[in-house]
């Protein structure tokens, strides 16, 4: 046991150590407050005792559909060094801001934020280049956009060239690389070169440059990558509506792997192993269907009459990982939603289950 009136927890491992490093986020109902608490731990780590965990930051926000997505806003740097992204509200500090530690991370002391934006960026997803310096994704809303005739999404890539803990000396850039991309979905790693590579799944997108429900590969070969037309991307190859939740994992020789939902089917995988930023070729595969979990767990009887829909979802938020020999680990929810006939009875989730799942793809 950890923390109480837990929304989220990001987990990772101390990549010189590896030792268990979390980011908890808790919700106080009676109020907006929230706090990010930062959790470490070096030994024994199935007990309670042996962790240390401070309250970095108390934020103020109502973090609407939060738990509805994947949270990536938390990493390590090459050395250990833990850092996320948050907004906050609060009067006197709202906007959005980079927070980060070298060493002792334990002691509030030793941490150190810039402000990044005056507006919330939602979904940051945060990844470091072999050099520890931070790389950016998140959505971006611009409302005036005088190229579309309706308020936009759009995908925003930031990047420090230097300097990253210091206000006064620090050297940040972005760039939008694509104008809209809906309530998509993305995730964001940098390989052993220090490139950027993104799965992305928009929602909504302009139809000269991407098709909405597709599922991407995206990739820019250059250490900056501010430039848009220096990005590039390619279908995965999944039906229409595959792609939600997307998380992307890339092995040793930096070959793309990726989860995803597929939508009310299951959870899906696609993985890459030559020419993936020429002329690559994907291998799309059902991980663990819909229909498998209904036979496992059938929904049983309605709740009340008034909600007589009962449906499962598989493979929701789910979470890739790649084991020493790269086959796939993959953390993901599976949820039993209610619903009523009638508009106005909204669906939630009456049973929700995590669960597991590896294999060797040879």
């Amino acid at each position: 046991r950890l923390s109480n009136n837990v929304q989220d927890v990001r987990l990772a491992l101390d990549p010189l150590t590896g030792h268990p490093r979390m980011m908890i986020y808790t919700s106080d109902i009676s109020t907006d407050a929230h706090d990010y608490q930062y959790a470490a731990c070096e030994a024994g780590c199935t007990n309670s005792a042996n962790w240390t965990i401070i309250v970095l930051v108390t934020v103020y926000e109502i973090p609407g559909r939060r738990s509805y997505h994947n949270n990536r806003y938390f990493a390590l740097d090459p050395y250990g060094g833990p850092g996320f992204v948050y907004t906050d509200s609060a009067d006197g500090h709202s906007g959005s801001f980079y927070a980060h530690c070298n060493s002792a991370c334990t002691s509030p002391g030793n941490w150190s934020e810039i402000k990044l934006v005056d507006q919330d960026l939602i979904r940051p997803a945060l990844a470091f280049t072999p050099t520890g310096q931070p790389r950016l994704a998140a959505s971006y809303y611009v409302s005036d956009d005088p190229n579309y005739d309706i308020p936009l999404w759009k995908l925003l890539y930031v990047v420090c060239y230097s300097s990253c803990n210091d206000l006064a000396q620090s050297l940040w850039g972005g760039a939008f690389i694509y104008p809209t991309i809906g309530d998509g979905s993305f995730s964001l790693r940098v390989d052993s070169n220090g490139w950027p590579r993104l799965g992305l799944y928009p929602t909504q997108t302009d139809l000269s440059q991407m098709q909405p429900g597709q599922l991407y590969y995206v990739w820019c070969n250059d250490t900056t990558c501010l430039n848009p037309n220096d990005w590039h991307k390619v279908s995965v190859g999944t039906a229409i509506t595959y792609g939600d939740g997307v998380d992307l994992a890339l092995d040793p020789s930096n070959r793309p792997r990726l989860a995803y939902q597929m939508g009310d089917n299951g959870l899906g995988y696609a993985r890459c192993d030559a020419n993936c930023e020429s002329t690559p070729s994907w291998q799309n595969r059902t991980l663990e269907s819909t229909t498998a979990i209904m036979a496992q767990y059938p929904p049983g009887l309605p709740q009340h009459q008034s909600c007589p829909i009962l449906t499962w979802l598989n493979g929701v938020r789910p979470s890739l990982a790649l084991d020493s020999a790269g086959n796939p680990r993959v953390g993901y929810d599976t949820e039993l939603w209610w619903g009523g006939t009638s508009p106005y009875i909204r669906c939630d989730i009456d049973v929700p289950v995590a669960r597991f799942g590896l294999f060797n793809p040879s």
